[in-house]
């Protein structure tokens, strides 16, 4: 006499080879999972060091006592500060605007950067990506300023 079949498994078929073939359909989606995690992740913090570079450009320019002066603060601020937090970009640029360089006036920093992301064969991602940031500060009204 044969024993009776369990509940749930139809008669002579087996599950081997089932966790393989669950292996093969699961890990390239896991790997694209963990693919799109670093280049994310890589992505916010450029990102953030980028924003953080304008916001140190713009400090260092409204110290500045005359246009050029705070055009250069901006740019060395700008650059210092990207290559201080590891920044690597293929094309940086810090553009400053004094144009409203007076009392009470306004200067804005535009800090942009190539931004090379990791090069990763599991997902489909470009490899340079254009990132900016613009910040703004007010000059003290009551200010003395250089010819």
């Amino acid at each position: 006499m044969r024993p009776a079949p369990r509940a749930g498994r139809s008669q002579g078929r087996s599950d081997r080879g089932s966790a393989a073939a669950e292996l093969v359909l699961v890990t390239p989606l896991c790997l694209a999972f963990v693919g799109v995690f670093v280049v994310g992740s890589q992505l916010l913090l450029d990102r953030q060091q980028v924003d953080e570079s304008a916001r140190a450009a713009v400090e260092a320019a409204v110290d500045g006592p005359t246009p050029q002066a705070a055009t250069y603060a901006a740019t060395v601020t700008g650059v210092a500060n990207a290559i201080g937090d590891g920044l690597a970009c293929s094309h940086f640029q810090v553009s400053t605007n004094t144009s409203d360089f007076r009392p009470g006036g306004e200067i804005t920093v535009t800090v942009a950067c190539s931004a090379r992301l990791p090069n990763l064969a599991v997902i489909a991602v470009p490899t340079v990506v254009q990132l900016s940031a613009k910040e703004s500060a007010s000059l003290e009204p009551f200010r003395a300023m250089q010819p």
